[in-house]
């Protein structure tokens, strides 16, 4: 993709495409190789989107969009929720993140942006449904990767990922929590951590996502996220799992972005182990 300093109206017309959540990386790239533009994209006649790449059926739902489409209350969400824009093409997005088969062409951030540049980074990752065991490894390897000067990354969910931000949290802007969803407070999730990413922003951590203000997450955000938590990161270290388990998508993930991967034993009585041990 061009890495030349992008306009203010060709960037509207990138929240606009990050805001059709059919239209992913890969279809957006296609699209910027053949119109060399967002905005030519956005505008182009059927027979042209289909030259591009699109198929039928998402052309016609795109005109949908296209005719509902408003920029200006997405400007005002982000100006009001002090939400910046990181396009793949700038400089400040995370290295390592770009070189992974399917970067998000735009990202969203609330909070330190010297932390998408940082090349230090591990994932730490796990269940919800964790034991003591659990909570206390992930919270201690937070707090001593970050000792080191090392970012921790994590999905900001309940249980291990919180416990792992929590023990990064007292070294000022060492941690990266990556959401599902948007980044207004309304579309925060989990919700029972709202007043955890508002202390996270407070210690110099950031909130990031690949989804504009407004949009809530959904089944397939999760994984779409995952792909973000481990392509941020040198490594990703699953600390507790059962043997289905978002934590594993994220292990899968950053395989297959050769990443190294790293899992905490546990008790071979504990179900929350299956996946590490794995």
């Amino acid at each position: 993709m061009n890495e030349n300093p992008m306009t203010t109206q060709e960037l509207h017309y990138w929240i606009a495409f990050s805001a059709f959540l059919k239209i992913g990386p890969m279809k957006f790239k296609k699209l910027l190789g053949y119109f060399s533009s967002a905005e030519y994209a956005f505008f182009a006649p059927g027979e042209k989107l289909l030259q591009a790449g699109l198929e039928g059926k998402l052309v016609e739902e795109f005109f949908g969009f296209r005719q509902r489409f408003r920029i200006e209350p997405l400007l005002k969400a982000l100006e009001r929720e002090t939400i910046t824009l990181c396009p793949v093409t700038s400089p400040d997005y995370p290295p390592l993140l770009k070189h992974i088969h399917n970067p998000p062409f735009l990202l969203y951030l609330k909070g330190n942006a010297a932390l998408l540049n940082n090349n230090f980074t591990v994932a730490i990752v796990g269940t919800r449904k964790c034991t003591t065991y659990g909570l206390q490894v992930a919270h201690e390897m937070g707090r001593d990767l970050s000792c080191q000067g090392i970012g921790v990354i994590s999905g900001g969910a309940l249980g291990i990922d919180t416990a792992a931000h929590q023990g990064a949290l007292p070294h000022k802007g060492s941690t990266v929590a990556v959401l599902a969803g948007g980044l207004d407070e309304a579309s925060w999730f989990p919700k029972d951590n709202t007043n955890f990413f508002k202390k996270i922003l407070a210690q110099g951590g950031a909130l990031l996502s690949e989804n504009p203000p407004s949009v809530q997450a959904q089944p397939f955000s999760f994984p779409q996220r995952n792909r973000i938590v481990s392509g941020m990161s040198l490594g990703t270290v699953v600390v507790e799992a059962p043997k289905e388990s978002g934590a594993l998508i994220t292990a899968a993930c950053a395989l297959e972005q050769n990443r190294e991967v790293f899992a905490v034993p546990g008790s071979v009585y504990s179900p929350t182990s299956v996946g590490p041990h794995n």
